[in-house]
């Protein structure tokens, strides 16, 4: 942990890195991980301060993640499967079933939307709460997705 400029704690996870994100509803930080098989291989760290308060084990590796504001919820992507994965507070909730290898994702505040990009099956899935409500076929393996609030358009390469 930084403060400022200076290194104020090390937390040790058992697990290799993942993506991390805050959530500023509870005021924590999500540390996500992933050890190799066998058994599950995802990890979440919920840490409040400089403490380890819980860890949340997850069926697959989470690659990215976003927060939603609108329902409080974490949305991973499992790029090894069909799935992303939606967390609140310290649980699992749901598993969205999406086009093969979601590898990106972008939050949308204006339609309370989660864009996810699944590369093998060249597709943006629209998501609201843990629904998918549109699939698109775009061009060939997209890897990457954002939001421009400027003008209400994702931009997906």
């Amino acid at each position: 942990m930084i403060n400022g400029t200076r290194l104020i704690a090390n937390i040790t996870a058992e697990c290799d890195s993942g993506p991390v994100i805050y959530d500023p509803a509870n005021k924590y930080i999500y540390a996500f991980g992933y050890r190799e098989a066998p058994g599950p291989n995802g990890y979440a760290y919920i840490i409040n301060g400089t403490n380890i308060i819980e860890n949340i084990i997850l069926p697959y590796y989470l690659g990215c993640v976003v927060y939603d504001p609108s329902n409080g919820f974490l949305y991973g992507t499992n790029p090894g499967s069909y799935y992303i994965s939606v967390i609140a507070s310290s649980s699992l909730i749901a598993s969205v079933t999406v086009g093969y290898r979601p590898i990106g994702i972008t939050y949308d505040p204006i339609n309370n939307y989660i864009y996810a990009v699944s590369e093998c099956t060249n597709s943006v899935s629209v998501i609201q709460d843990t629904s998918v409500v549109a699939k698109l076929n775009v061009g060939t393996f997209p890897q990457q997705i954002l939001y421009n609030p400027s003008n209400d358009l994702c931009l997906c390469r």
